[in-house]
């Protein structure tokens, strides 16, 4: 199945978008980096380590990226995957083919150690697109409004979590004792973000989170 559909993602936002395959590390910081794990070198998957799944966003996925870096792994070890929203996805289209792209991912990966799956707030326009043009916290339902208050969370952090473990209905089984999940709070006077741990041990559609 085609990944090209993502690349009409670059229609979702206002500035430079960079569309190249997972092996092209992101563009620096400030601008939009689409990467599709389509024609692939299979020789160069043979030492990678870590799949990035993030949103295209400027102002995450570089930052992740770098962190990885800075964990020790090296360019050539890190796999991007980034698309509108990254690992909340919404729509038949859009899951069946990143579902059938780490389908086949499965055999090509022999030393993969992690996969971090990371979703952000600052309004992710994968996810405002979802909610048909709206910020989440604008249009999320009250009692998880509620909920996250209680629980002294930040509304946006805590409705986005929410999502987050749909994303295991995309991965492989083989992937998913592999993911980490997070949520990624942009600081762009620093370029950097901040990660915050998933902590919702529940699967929430989207259709069940907004109003």
């Amino acid at each position: 199945m085609t990944l090209n559909l993502f690349q009409n993602d670059k229609n979702l936002v206002h500035g430079e978008v960079s569309i190249e395959n997972s092996l092209v590390p992101p563009a620096e910081f400030g601008t939009y980096s689409i990467r599709l794990p389509q024609d692939l070198d299979q020789e160069k998957l043979k030492v990678v380590k870590v799949i990035l799944w993030s949103c295209m966003d400027r102002r995450i996925v570089r930052p992740l990226y770098n962190q990885l870096l800075q964990q020790g792994y090296q360019d050539e070890e890190i796999l991007t995957i980034s698309m509108g929203g990254g690992p909340v996805q919404v729509g038949d289209d859009r899951v069946n083919a990143l579902k059938s792209a780490f389908n086949e991912l499965t055999n090509t990966l022999p030393v993969l150690e992690k996969v971090w799956a990371v979703a952000h707030t600052g309004v992710c326009g994968g996810i405002k697109h979802f909610c048909g043009g709206t910020p989440i916290v604008e249009v999320a339902k009250q009692e998880y409004l509620d909920q996250a208050k209680q629980h002294q969370i930040d509304a946006e952090i805590y409705v986005t979590d929410l999502l987050l473990e749909g994303c295991f209905d995309i991965l492989p089984q083989s992937f998913i004792a592999k993911t980490t999940l997070a949520i990624a709070a942009p600081d762009e006077a620093k370029q950097t973000v901040t990660i915050h741990p998933h902590q919702v041990r529940e699967k929430h559609t989207l259709t069940e989170v907004i109003q």
